[in-house]
């Protein structure tokens, strides 16, 4: 599945692959909405520190009393394991796209 590149438009955009005629076009990414990006990250990051803060400020009876509360709360709730979609694609484009880095 060898892919293509032209200039053409506001960026570098790949044509599709083989059998993806119906997909769009793939557009890199800017540096502007790479930025963008890491923002999210770094406010997700931010926010995750605050929530262990709280969870760690509590005492352990707390902590367990609230871990069984959601426990119960969310049972009905499937796990990742149980999943019948596969997230391999959406990890793929966002490789293609400059977003997602292993």
């Amino acid at each position: 599945m060898a892919q293509t590149e032209t200039t053409s438009g506001p960026g570098l955009v790949e044509s599709p692959a083989d059998g993806d005629a119906d997909r769009p076009p793939i557009q890199k990414a800017t540096e502007r909405e790479r930025e963008h990006f890491r923002k999210i990250g770094r406010w997700k990051h931010e926010g995750h520190i605050e929530a262990l803060e709280r969870h760690m400020a509590r005492g352990a009876n707390e902590r367990l009393a609230y871990s069984v509360f959601m426990n119960w709360r969310y049972s009905h709730v499937p796990t990742w394991s149980e999943r019948q979609d596969d997230p391999s694609p959406f990890y793929e484009r966002a490789k293609q796209l400059g977003f997602y880095r292993p």
